[in-house]
């Protein structure tokens, strides 16, 4: 389960008790990660800070029972270092200070729990989350239910998310958006303006819709995009269609 179960004495009594950690290859995996995300300049930021957040969420969520401070003080040492560079490499035109400003959140919009790197969008922001701000859970070990008792039978993590390393194997994103870049970053700016569908004027606005369709575009246009419910934008396809 990428979890390491180690005996030692807890220094606040001498008690000899189990401490959950963090494998060695997870946190090499979780690294190597991070890496990915954002070794790719052509990516839109948005699309990677998107990415980068869902992964700080799902690995520290997934190992909230190893409480080791000093490790997730690292990572996100390792974050914030990794971060920085892309948005260096991202604007190598621009200097040290121009590249702050710009990716540096503004005071009234910064929250507790979160880096200050970040990227505002109308009323919305992106903001990246620390491992270390994470919640804590203590580790309670107890003997398992009889395997062998249908009625007590259970089965582990049937629906995986974003909360399972496995879940990870599969869906590790690089912030790469094929050949609709900006898309995360479209979809952003036009929710932010159309908080209520643009088609029936009721219901809350869930999804931009490019206008024209963007098979005839090939553009992401904010001004051109409505924000629309789910329902009237299957109804806005299937005219299309």
């Amino acid at each position: 389960m990428g979890y390491r179960l180690q005996g030692d004495k807890r220094w606040r009594d001498g008690q000899w008790c189990f401490f959950s950690r963090v494998a060695t290859k997870a946190i090499r995996r979780f690294r190597d990660a991070v890496k990915d995300i954002t070794r790719y300049t052509f990516t839109d930021e948005v699309a990677t800070f998107t990415a980068l957040a869902g992964l700080i969420r799902g690995w520290g969520n997934y190992y909230a029972y190893a409480a080791e401070s000093r490790l997730m003080d690292s990572l996100d040492a390792c974050i914030y270092q990794q971060v920085w560079s892309y948005c260096l490499r991202k604007n190598p035109a621009a200097g040290a200070k121009a590249v702050y400003r710009k990716y540096t959140l503004p005071p009234h919009v910064r929250q507790v729990g979160y880096f200050q790197l970040g990227i505002v969008l109308g009323n919305q922001v992106v903001r990246i989350p620390r491992l270390c701000c994470i919640p804590r859970k203590a580790l309670h070990l107890g003997y398992p239910a009889h395997p062998y008792l249908l009625d007590t039978r259970i089965d582990v993590l049937l629906n995986p998310e974003t909360t399972d390393e496995r879940w990870w194997d599969q869906h590790v994103w690089a912030g790469q958006e094929g050949e609709r870049k900006g898309q995360r970053r479209f979809a952003l700016e036009v929710l932010a303006r159309d908080a209520v569908c643009q088609v029936c004027g009721a219901a809350i606005a869930q999804i931009a819709h490019h206008d024209p369709p963007w098979a005839e575009t090939q553009k992401h246009t904010t001004q051109l995009g409505q924000g629309v419910c789910a329902s009237c934008h299957r109804k806005l396809h299937s005219v299309e269609g």
